[in-house]
């Protein structure tokens, strides 16, 4: 029973990873801002539309897989179920995608990270975008959880990405019981390294686009920045970075 509790779970967790990594205002035109810097980071991360695409569809994918194997290992007599725990599950691992004490971590921080991008979207509201760029209405955000640290969307989606990394890859996961250590599982480790391999692209990205993000707004806004860093001096995490 608790694997069927566990759907719900899995749902939410998709959920939440689909508005981390979906941009809340559509991409600017070549009008609408007076300032964007197209180096190598930006190429990357302007999109994030396909590194986003990438990590929604394989944390997608894995969940529906997930749930699939929950459903038929609680309904064995039908050709579909069948089929599915007999191509998509080696033996008896379906029984053991319960809800796990990492899998319910992994949870807790996926949706605090999910509330806190949320509220970053909200706080900046139309000048929230996944590009580098300033618009002729910019102005600096000091309230909210800009308040506390400096890119704290930032700090919402590596958070979010490390309750991901729990809720896929680790125990009571379809990646660990059932692709991570079969013989069979090379491609879905592979799938499940790629997610992992662009996490790690996008975090980097981030880290190496804020001081340049700092000197962009500082620039921008002069002292009325500086007082913002003398008030704020934490870039994502308060009292440590």
């Amino acid at each position: 029973m608790s694997s069927l509790l566990k759907i719900p779970l899995i749902l939410a967790d998709s959920f939440c990873m689909r508005i981390t990594a979906t941009p809340p205002n559509p991409p600017l035109s070549p009008g609408q801002h007076i300032l964007y810097i197209p180096d190598w980071r930006e190429r990357f991360l302007r999109s994030l539309a396909w590194p986003s695409v990438v990590l929604r569809t394989i944390s997608h994918t894995l969940n529906v897989l997930q749930i699939c194997l929950i459903i038929a290992s609680h309904n064995r007599t039908g050709a579909l179920s069948s089929y599915i725990l007999l191509h998509a599950a080696p033996a008896a691992c379906n029984e053991r995608l319960t809800i796990t004490p990492v899998f319910a971590v992994g949870l807790g921080i996926t949706i605090a990270g999910t509330v806190l991008r949320v509220l970053c979207y909200r706080t900046l509201g139309r000048h929230f975008t996944f590009e580098l760029s300033l618009q002729p209405t910019h102005k600096l955000i000091a309230r909210g959880p800009y308040a506390f640290v400096r890119h704290p969307s930032y700090t919402a989606l590596m958070v979010t990405l490390v309750g991901g990394w729990m809720t896929l890859a680790l125990r009571g996961s379809y990646v660990w019981e059932c692709v991570l250590w079969e013989q069979r599982g090379t491609f879905g480790r592979g799938v499940i390294g790629i997610w992992a391999g662009v996490a790690l692209a996008v975090v980097a990205s981030l880290v190496l686009r804020m001081p340049r993000e700092d000197e962009i707004l500082r620039k921008r806004f002069r002292e009325e920045w500086n007082e913002w860093k003398r008030a704020v001096p934490w870039k994502i995490v308060p009292w440590i970075f």
